[in-house]
């Protein structure tokens, strides 16, 4: 997949610069539906439409995350357009997250992952459940793209009061090493996995998402054997 719209990653991949997200969610009950004004959580149903249009519009990349509950939604719209020979396999990419910590207002315990309440060797055994998971749900022998969705819960990094002026930021994201020294390791475990099955070919480029520079460095000082590929990070003119 080479063309004007797509960026070379370290590793050689392709990756389209376009994509469609999938996580339409109701996040305070102002956005939730008339018919059900209490509702906050993810719309998974529906995000088949949306990845239909968005096929036809002729975008071939897909984001996703085990947290949306979508990625069944999704398999479905490609088996349909592969079983109609619209596109192939190969042309899609598909990007997907993992390890995102407990979101007790939208998500459920079984696409979540609490670094805080787990050892070592319990976030690698879930971090590989949910990596074949993704797999599973998608319908795919492999995904294009898998992530560290977050680095911990509130992402491990000081949340300044933006409205004080006074408060000095650099100094306050520099606290984050003390903020959560005991999940560094388990970071590290997350992304061995990761490592694991990109060496197996089952994805075809590892990074993280939401991470903080600090973060990145921490992995590349414990030994990371892939430099993350990706970090994908939120920006928005909604989001100051």
């Amino acid at each position: 997949m080479v063309g004007p719209n797509t960026i070379t990653l370290s590793n050689g991949v392709q990756m389209p610069t376009l994509a469609i997200g999938t996580a339409p969610l109701s996040g305070s009950t102002d956005e939730a539906p008339s018919s059900n004004p209490n509702y906050i959580g993810f719309f998974p149903e529906r995000v088949t439409r949306s990845v239909h249009l968005a096929l036809e519009a002729g975008i071939r990349h897909i984001d996703t995350a085990l947290l949306y509950r979508c990625q069944g939604n999704i398999a479905h719209v490609l088996r349909q357009w592969f079983m109609e020979g619209k596109i192939s396999r190969e042309e899609v990419f598909i990007t997907s997250k993992i390890n995102h910590p407990p979101a007790t207002s939208f998500g459920i315990p079984s696409t979540t992952i609490d670094l805080d309440a787990l050892s070592v060797e319990e976030v690698t055994a879930k971090m590989h459940v949910h990596f074949e998971k993704c797999l599973v749900e998608l319908g795919v022998g492999y995904v294009d793209s898998m992530l560290l969705h977050w680095p911990s819960a509130g992402g491990g990094v000081a949340n300044p009061d933006t409205t004080n002026k006074s408060v000095d930021k650099d100094n306050a994201k520099n606290k984050m090493v003390e903020i959560d020294p005991n999940n560094r390791a388990k970071r590290f475990a997350a992304w061995k996995v990761l490592e694991h099955y990109y060496n197996m070919g089952w994805t075809r480029s590892i990074g993280v998402s939401n991470f903080h520079e600090v973060h990145i460095q921490h992995l590349l000082d414990d030994g990371a054997q892939v430099i993350p590929h990706v970090n994908q990070l939120e920006t928005s003119v909604y989001i100051q």
